[in-house]
């Protein structure tokens, strides 16, 4: 009986003592890390973009009435179109140049986007203008031509 005690006892030590492998948790922690490295997005945050457009123009589209088809546009950045209300009436500029109505804007935004596809249009509304304008206007922008459309805020 005693023998068989001891065995007992030998056997219960051999159970409490819990040896813990470390190589293999570090191995799963850097697996870890480099999944969410690979798979995270470095992408800027849209609300951090800057949003102060100067409402000095940029563009200089020398578009006149008589001769749509002949723009001249010197290198610029960006393509602003500022909506306004005044008398409670939207009105209407691009890059600092008033524009009669919307397809007249269109008309110049096709003609700049023709030429240069790539550059942003930033539909720049005052903070009375209604939501239905300011989308009608960014409609217009993407029916234009414009692939890269974007909303200023301040």
């Amino acid at each position: 009986m005693v023998a068989y005690g001891k065995q007992l006892e030998t056997q219960a030590r051999r159970r409490s003592r819990v040896d813990i492998m470390m190589t293999p948790m570090i191995d799963v922690v850097f697996l870890l890390i480099i999944f969410f490295l690979v798979t995270s997005s470095f992408a800027i945050a849209e609300k951090l973009l800057p949003s102060a457009i100067s409402q000095e123009a940029t563009l200089s589209s020398g578009v006149s009435d008589e001769n749509q088809d002949s723009i001249e546009l010197s290198d610029f950045n960006d393509v602003v179109v500022r909506i306004r209300l005044e008398n409670g009436q939207p009105t209407l500029e691009l890059t600092g140049t008033p524009v009669a109505d919307l397809p007249a804007l269109a008309q110049r935004l096709r003609a700049i986007l023709k030429i240069k596809p790539e550059v942003p249009v930033i539909v720049h509304p005052d903070d009375e203008v209604t939501m239905d304008v300011n989308i009608a206007v960014f409609d217009l922008a993407r029916q234009s031509g414009g692939v890269r459309v974007f909303f200023a805020t301040k």
